[in-house]
């Protein structure tokens, strides 16, 4: 390469430097240091090989005749030389550009290019770049990276008192304090070392702005909840207060939309284990919530997924949805539409998430109940078709949904047998029909209570469909698992059954679940000889 040549690169350099769009040359800046470095490094080589006439180092006599000499008339000429060094520059280039690094130093340039392509709707090129330094943006506005720990631990470095004042005014002499002169000086000695780290402030504001872009901005959850759900299921687990807006609407998102992420991966995740549920490992949402359950716990989880069903499932929010949930059960619906169905995957969600904090002993009741209040709004709008045969199980998608909401109630009590010997779930503290949030056994028991009110006190639920739910209701109590270590459990499953729940259903409710109970009860169905009784004393 002759120095002609070299101008005219530095000159097409310029000019792409020149003619490329805001968002690229933010993205320069990410790697300006880098890029500072590497050009004064190979432009340097590339002179001394084009002034390799008058710059020329001699060889050490050391090498002798291993040293390489490069002239005109040799193997490798100068020029060669430094069109070499061109080539290998614009490969690094390249990889610097591709693969961009974060660094303290970038993160302002970083916030820069978020912002930009915020603004622009390049949702897809933002999640590219915050991507792969995600947890490093994270630590470092928690104040989580090493020379920010270490800068932390020292600026609290407890000072030495010279006084000690009473209310008075009067000084006393502080507390002796071995060696003191030796701990002034070395508090002193930390201290002017914190003052020469460089300060984490600039940096630190710009990672907890692109965490406010990525986490709060709702175009960009809406846009990741779409379409980089795996990418979304990695932000849930960030340690920013942030991700507590984040998860409210990134969930919402997932369960308005039929076909989301979180539907394929509510029917894919079936497989029981001895304790709830196996968690595989390609269902990326719900394993970044339940791996640990407590982070589910910490971010409400349940919250966004039963609000949103308790707003579908009102004749004024969704009235096409709410016809639909009277149509006539078919196996159509049952095999396919039943998975696309907000309601039904809902109920499966919380039978995946309430079943894995038993097992895992979280002690909250994850708010189980709001499948008792999916029961009293479907209960609002139910209604069976005229023509029914009644032949089948379910005359409706709503029947359906009822009894999959009641089941999953059921499973949750037999859990108490099934969570290990010191589980806060296997048993709860008394046996009264009052709340005990961190038991979830009881707390189903009591929800089983509510639902049982609604169902039987309904005038639009058919008499058929009434006593399958009171036997689903009372299955626990022939479980295998709950048949003999489980008796405040069972009294209080009773109770809350002959009961109604806390509030109760009276008498219209008791007479009228001893005639479904009459009608079902047989010996070769159940052996329920407590609840019998209960229900005789009632």
């Amino acid at each position: 390469m002759t120095l002609d040549g070299f101008i005219t690169f530095l000159g097409l350099v310029a000019a792409a430097l020149a003619i490329v769009s805001p968002v690229t040359r933010l993205q320069l800046g990410m790697a300006a240091r880098r890029l500072a470095w590497s050009s004064v490094l190979f432009t340097a080589a590339i002179l001394y090989f084009e002034f390799f006439d008058l710059l020329a180092l001699g060889c050490p006599d050391l090498l002798g005749t291993a040293c390489p000499v490069l002239t005109k008339d040799g193997a490798i000429t100068p020029q060669q030389a430094a069109f070499l060094v061109v080539f290998v520059w614009l490969v690094l280039l390249a990889e610097i550009l591709r693969r961009p690094s974060t660094s303290l130093s970038s993160l302002v340039a970083l916030e820069r290019l978020v912002a930009r392509l915020a603004e622009s709707a390049r949702y897809a090129e933002l999640v590219e770049v915050v991507e792969r330094p995600i947890g490093f943006i994270d630590d470092c506005a928690a104040g989580e990276l090493g020379f920010q720990r270490r800068r932390s631990r020292l600026l609290g470095a407890p000072a030495i008192p010279r006084l000690q004042i009473r209310l008075g005014g009067e000084e006393l002499e502080p507390n002796p304090v071995r060696s003191t002169g030796i701990a002034t000086f070395l508090t002193t000695v930390k201290r002017t070392y914190v003052a020469l780290l460089p300060s984490d402030a600039q940096p630190r504001e710009a990672a907890e702005r692109i965490l406010q872009t990525v986490l709060r901005s709702g175009s960009v959850v809406d846009w990741i909840a779409e379409h980089r759900p795996h990418f979304g299921a990695r932000l849930l687990s960030l340690r920013s207060h942030k991700v507590g807006d984040f998860s409210d609407r990134f969930l919402g998102n997932l369960i308005a939309h039929p076909g989301s992420a979180l539907y394929d991966e509510v029917q894919d995740n079936q497989n029981l284990d001895r304790c709830g549920y196996v968690l595989t490992g390609h269902n990326k949402v719900l394993r970044a919530l339940l791996t640990d359950a407590a982070l589910a716990e910490r971010l409400e989880a349940y919250r966004p997924i039963g609000e949103h069903v308790l707003g579908v499932l009102s004749a004024t929010n969704a009235p096409e949805y709410v016809t639909t949930l009277n149509l006539p059960f078919d196996n159509h619906w049952n095999e396919r539409g039943r998975w696309r169905d907000q309601t039904f995957v809902a109920i499966r969600y919380f039978d995946i998430l309430v079943q894995a904090s038993a097992c895992q002993n979280i002690h909250w009741h994850m708010w189980l109940y709001y499948l008792a209040h999916f029961v009293e709004r479907l209960e609002t709008f139910y209604e069976e078709p005229i023509n029914d045969d009644g032949f089948g199980e379910f005359p409706t998608r709503g029947a359906r949904l009822i009894y999959a909401a009641v089941d999953a109630l059921a499973d949750f009590v037999v859990l108490a047998g099934k969570v290990g010997e010191g589980s806060n779930h296997r048993a709860p503290e008394n046996d009264r029909v009052d709340h005990e949030n961190g038991n979830i056994p009881k707390s189903a028991a009591l929800a089983l209570g509510i639902c049982m009110r609604t169902i039987i006190l309904s005038d639009r639920i058919s008499e058929r469909v009434q006593r399958t739910l009171v036997g689903v209701a009372l299955s626990p109590l022939s479980d295998p698992y709950l048949r003999e270590g489980h008796d405040r459990l069972r009294k209080v499953l009773i109770g809350s059954i002959i009961a109604g729940g806390i509030v109760g259903g009276g008498a219209p409710y008791l007479a009228r679940l001893r005639e479904l109970y009459a009608q079902r009860d047989r010996p070769w169905l159940d052996d329920l000889d407590d609840f019998r009784t209960a229900l005789a004393a009632a």
